[in-house]
């Protein structure tokens, strides 16, 4: 994540379609203590079209009197339908880094 100011961070998540067929992505973002806030705080289904890729901006940060012990994740979900007709669900996890939190919690 990049500084865009004091205790505040922009990153940006790319996500890749490598199917024939649109995929809808499903993404939250939380931590464990709960003192980071995300923006937007609900994320829109990101839309990805066959064979492209798409990104999404987010914000995080926290106020200077809550500083976290944790550090940023966001969770991606993508329901996909077989060509068998089953329902699959890529499920994935991932921490945002920060300069000034770049630690496993």
């Amino acid at each position: 994540a990049e500084p865009i100011g004091q205790f505040q961070y922009r990153f940006t998540l790319t996500l890749n379609n490598p199917t024939d067929r649109p995929l809808e992505a499903y993404i939250a973002c939380t931590s464990s203590d709960l003192r980071w806030n995300f923006s937007p705080q609900a994320v829109p289904v990101l839309r990805i079209d066959p064979r492209a890729a798409e990104s999404i901006v987010l914000e995080t940060g926290y106020e200077p009197d809550r500083v976290p012990e944790s550090v940023p994740t966001c969770r991606i979900e993508i329901p996909y339908q077989s060509t068998a007709g089953n329902w699959l669900r890529y499920e994935q996890s991932l921490t945002i880094s920060t300069p000034d939190h770049d630690r496993n919690s």
